[in-house]
């Protein structure tokens, strides 16, 4: 997919942990790709759609230069749940298909999955000196939670 001609910013639904052992958690200072495997779940308290097609609980957001960036994470989704992803990592891959440059809707259909599916994300230490440098206001970067 082409890039985005602005920065946007879309989310997953969040959901219970499942950790792997070849995911640690992520150290101060951690340099290079690591390997997060979650489990998608509703929230508590929600449902799951009529799809049956559920996230991890992320919000990221899309640079100018087409870097994925995590935003903010729903406190009772997998994604916080982990103690594997930081505000600021930057999405790699989603299941082993690169996401840098791709639109938000579809890296979400990438995450979003059959309640109880495992979802294997790559993230890079955090980079929010990027995001806080690019970050735009939510109605023109188009926040929006799915």
């Amino acid at each position: 997919p082409p890039p985005t001609s602005e920065s946007r910013t879309a989310s997953s639904p969040g959901f219970n942990p499942q950790q792997s052992p070849a995911s640690p958690p992520p150290a101060t200072g951690a340099k290079g790709p690591r390997t997060v495997v979650l489990t998608r779940r509703p929230l508590p308290g929600m449902n799951v759609p009529p799809d049956g097609m559920v996230g991890v609980g992320f919000i990221f957001e899309t640079l100018p230069s087409g870097e994925q960036i995590i935003s903010s994470m729903a406190p009772t989704g997998s994604a916080a749940g982990s103690g594997q992803m930081m505000v600021g990592d930057e999405l790699i891959s989603v299941d082993g298909c690169p996401v840098q440059h791709f639109a938000p809707p579809d890296i979400i259909g990438l995450v979003k999955g059959p309640n109880g599916s495992t979802l294997t994300l790559v993230l890079n230490p955090t980079q929010l000196w990027k995001f806080n440098n690019n970050n735009t206001n939510d109605k023109k970067s188009g926040r929006r939670l799915w």
